[in-house]
């Protein structure tokens, strides 16, 4: 089975999950449109890493699907947050946005991490 069958729609799902948890979080109400495109996002960043470097071999891990771009993307992630917090009208649609993004990428990371070949380090 392709690997995209199951990065893709799980992304998607944790994307749209990530952006209600954030949501509710923050006391705000979730959009149709935001839900949507988190969702899409979310199957979209789901496949990059294997869009960046296709699973050609088994060997096709590499900087994008390492441990250095999942801490940089907590990181990222962590600064979104903390600007959600400091700008309460601007950064609360967006922010939610981009951090369920975020969550759909370092999904397809920990799926990947969960397989004997594991994530390198870079």
């Amino acid at each position: 089975m392709p690997k995209g069958v199951v990065h893709k729609p799980i992304g998607a799902g944790l994307g749209s999950l990530t952006y209600l948890g954030i949501k509710k979080k923050m006391g705000r109400t979730p959009t149709i449109p935001g839900l949507v495109i988190a969702g899409i996002g979310g199957y979209v960043m789901a496949g990059l890493p294997d869009r960046l470097e296709p699973a050609i071999s088994p060997d096709h891990r590499s900087f994008f699907h390492s441990l250095v771009v999942a801490g940089v993307l907590v990181y990222i992630g962590y600064n979104v947050w903390k600007w959600m917090q400091s700008d309460q009208e601007g950064g609360g649609e967006l922010g939610a946005i981009l951090l369920s993004l975020i969550a759909s990428y370092e999904g397809h990371l920990a799926l990947d991490a969960l397989t004997p070949r594991r994530l390198p380090v870079l």
